[in-house]
């Protein structure tokens, strides 16, 4: 016998009404609704269009006019924001200190080396390092890196620490670095400058996976590791060398915010050995003056 009770998923999805009429909508129901929706957008439309036409020469101009204005309203806040937040940014770099090393360094007293079947020792007198900021802020605190004293053979050993030029690039102004020296304010449009003391070092010339310099109190002659071979690079006695010189200045403003300057320096002895940069490492005194080199340098 079946039953005339239907499970929830059997029960008819339109249920009678009172009236008798069904609760739910045909498919034709749906599609007259929708067409009648469309008719009236239609209509709404062409009767746009026969007032467009019908309107006066002067009334279509007045709403062009209209529009027109509505759009450039809006193209303009959006420009405004953006124009406003680029001045925004150039006033605060045209704010910000910029310092520089104003002059080539100046040595004082003279330049000395000589070379050992270990190592390349050198001695520089005093320098004196201009620094001036050019920038309309305040330089707070400032400090000198260097100069970092290379002596660059003119024959190559094949050896890359001592061939190259110590490398200046946009990284270099990047790095945090403690000052190793007292720091000092420069003030907008200031120049400055800061006399630095005697400096001697060393250059290993053993291979021992690494090349190390040391700066300071004379220094001794680096010894082999127990249990690697010594290795020397090969550098004449009396051998003809280049002195380069980086030099950075780190400072910051008033807010803290942190910048740099580095560049790098050659000693000219204006002798005919090599030209103008190059002299012998016998241990004889050298005078010259410092000259700034093409590249090698950083300014954020």
């Amino acid at each position: 016998m079946e039953s005339d009770d239907l499970n929830d998923t059997g029960r008819s999805s339109e249920s009678e009404t009172p009236s008798g009429r069904t609760r739910g909508r045909s498919e034709n129901e749906v599609y007259e609704s929708a067409r009648r929706r469309g008719a009236t957008q239609g209509e709404r439309e062409r009767s746009w269009r026969r007032s467009w036409r019908a309107a006066s020469p002067l009334t279509k101009v007045g709403l062009i006019a209209a529009a027109v204005m509505a759009a450039g309203t809006a193209g303009s806040l959006v420009a405004y924001v953006i124009v406003s937040a680029h001045q925004s940014s150039v006033a605060q770099m045209e704010d910000r200190p910029r310092v520089i090393v104003s002059r080539p360094p100046e040595l004082l007293g003279t330049v000395a080396c000589y070379v050992t079947d270990k190592a390349i020792h050198w001695s520089t007198g005093a320098m004196r390092i201009w620094v001036r900021n050019i920038g309309r802020g305040d330089a707070v605190s400032a400090f000198l890196a260097g100069p970092q004293f290379k002596l660059v053979p003119d024959v190559k050993t094949g050896v890359p620490i001592i061939d190259e030029i110590p490398p200046i690039n946009d990284r270099t102004c990047q790095l945090k670095v403690s000052p190793s020296s007292k720091m000092f304010p420069v003030y907008a449009g200031q120049e400055v400058f800061v006399d630095m003391v005697q400096s001697v070092g060393v250059q290993s010339l053993i291979k021992t996976g690494s090349v190390s310099v040391a700066l300071g109190a004379p220094q001794p002659e680096p010894q082999t590791p127990a249990g690697q071979e010594p290795g020397p690079i090969r550098v004449a006695k009396g051998a003809a060398f280049q002195l380069y010189a980086p030099i950075c200045v780190y400072y910051s403003d008033r807010s803290g915010a942190l910048y740099a300057t580095c560049r790098t320096y050659r000693l000219n002895v204006g002798t005919p050995l090599g030209g103008p940069y190059s002299f012998s490492c016998t241990g004889a005194p050298v005078k010259g003056s410092f000259e700034a080199t093409i590249g090698n340098f950083c300014d954020n």
